[in-house]
């Protein structure tokens, strides 16, 4: 069994298995007999009477308090004695909504009462679903209906109407958007373009300049190599020497500027 129902199973196979070994024995108690009815329910004053004096309690009047021989116990419960209220005084808040007992009627009375209230009930309920039916036409094909309904269509139209032209102005702002994004699109494509052939012309002309120049330079090829390897021999260049800051060149161990004079300076030319 499931967990929140597990103290069905524990009361109920409990009792049961009692029963079966003979230590309780059940029996069936009617309605009108259960005292505990007295204790746990709200019920009319004839009843809760009758419940009440079989627990055999009795009630005890304010003059027969006053005899009773252990006083303290008087005091402790009820701390003073109370005394009758005076004439028109307002009703305790306890009995405000107390229910009346019930006139013992005859049978034949009863009978008539009861026959009365019914025809009434079924009276009432006819008429309510009477105008009820007749709400109910009202409302889908009477005047304020139709007046209604012609408010709403009307209504409904207007907001429609309101709709499409919002509509109409967004798709015009789209669409003059959408162009210019294209326009400026186009145009960045179309600059990009320009920028990129010019780039192009320029690196061509860089590169044809660079071949004419390379052209210029003397090459060694095999026909003048011999011829150039004389003419590196007899013209030996001396790249034992230091520069200064200034530009002065200093060949050879000779590097202090003090030793060397004016005349002797040679300043490192562009083209070497």
């Amino acid at each position: 069994m499931h967990h929140r129902t597990k103290h069905i199973e524990v009361k109920h196979y409990y009792v049961r298995g009692a029963q079966q070994k003979g230590e309780v024995k059940i029996v069936y108690l009617e309605t009108e007999n259960q005292l505990g009815d007295g204790l746990t329910k709200g019920l009319h004053r004839p009843r809760f009477e009758k419940l009440w004096g079989r627990f055999r309690i009795t009630k005890l009047e304010s003059a027969q308090l006053l005899h009773v021989n252990n006083f303290f116990l008087v005091s402790k419960r009820t701390k003073r004695l109370w005394i009758r209220k005076p004439l028109g005084s307002p009703i305790a808040k306890s009995k405000l909504f107390r229910i009346p007992q019930k006139p013992n009627l005859p049978e034949d009375e009863k009978s008539e009462i009861k026959r009365l209230y019914d025809n009434y009930k079924n009276e009432m309920k006819s008429l309510r679903l009477y105008f009820f039916d007749q709400s109910l036409k009202q409302a889908y094909s009477g005047e304020v209906a139709q007046v209604k309904c012609r408010l709403e269509e009307e209504e409904h139209h207007k907001l429609m109407m309101e709709n499409q032209e919002q509509n109409l102005k967004i798709d015009m702002l789209r669409k003059r958007r959408l162009d210019k994004e294209v326009k400026q699109t186009r145009e960045e494509i179309l600059s990009s373009l320009i920028v990129e052939e010019k780039e192009k012309v320029t690196l061509a002309n860089q590169l044809e300049f660079f071949l004419d120049h390379q052209k210029k330079l003397p090459f060694i090829d095999p026909a003048n190599i011999e011829r150039e390897i004389e003419t590196a021999l007899s013209n030996a260049v001396d790249l034992n020497y230091a520069i200064d800051l200034d530009g002065y060149m200093y060949k050879g161990n000779q590097n202090e500027k003090s030793r060397i004079t004016d005349n002797q300076l040679e300043k490192l030319s562009s083209n070497s």
